[in-house]
């Protein structure tokens, strides 16, 4: 049955649009004549999607069990998915899941921050990236070529910020499955006997790495303040 049939079709009781879902959350009855049940459907469908509104998105948190200890943590996480809704058609649980970790990971001692990344990456020549990020309350850029757009990627960020660190794993999973699914970078780096892994989320998987490698050098340098507390 195709899923936009009248009446009993899945997409019958399926609801994107911000303004649908708040009503279907306050009033079911306001855009739905019949319950989904009756028709042999668990429930209404609400569809997170770049049209989705913060009543929509909240719901859906809740019954993922999870809470914001403040509105503005919450408000930053809207934030987080409109963003990434103008490049997916739908939002999956564990991308949910993921986005509000990455959004904990960026507010948890973020010395270094990703402002902007591209990239670029063609048969026959040397992949080439662009990195622009701060350091405290100031922006450098760097560019530099690599093996590949990711490798290209942290070589441009060691220019910029000289770690002297030791990449020692690399790895890449997909959250979930699809050409625009999130992809989650983890990123172990090692220096001075100290290992730390960052991690980071982004349909980009070039952008997911850098965020990633940018988290594992903010837990370093958040050890460092911890023991150096003169300095």
């Amino acid at each position: 049955m195709q899923p936009n049939k009248a009446i009993v079709g899945a997409n019958a009781f399926a609801h994107e649009s911000g303004i649908h879902q708040d009503g279907v959350l306050k009033h079911r009855e306001t855009y739905e004549i019949m319950r989904a049940e009756d028709v042999g459907w668990n429930t209404n469908k609400l569809t997170l999607g770049k049209l989705s509104g913060r009543n929509a998105l909240r719901s859906r948190f809740t019954s993922l069990n999870i809470e914001f200890p403040s509105e503005e943590m919450f408000n930053a996480a809207f934030l987080r998915f409109k963003e990434l809704a103008d490049r997916k058609s739908e939002f999956f649980d564990e991308e949910l899941q993921a986005l509000v970790s990455d959004e904990a990971i960026a507010e948890v001692n973020e010395h270094y921050r990703l402002v902007s990344l591209r990239a670029h990456s063609e048969t026959g020549i040397l992949p080439v990236a662009r990195v622009v990020m701060n350091i405290g309350a100031e922006k450098f850029d760097a560019e530099a070529q690599g093996g590949g757009p990711v490798d290209a990627t942290f070589k441009a960020i060691e220019m910029i910020v000289g770690s002297g660190t030791e990449l020692q794993l690399y790895s890449v999973n997909n959250i979930t499955s699809g050409t625009d699914a999130q992809g989650e970078v983890t990123v172990r780096l090692e220096k001075g006997g100290r290992i730390v892994n960052g991690q980071g989320a982004d349909t980009d998987i070039v952008v997911a790495s850098a965020k990633a490698y940018l988290n594992a050098l903010n837990k370093l340098h958040s050890k460092d303040e911890r023991a150096h507390p003169q300095l």
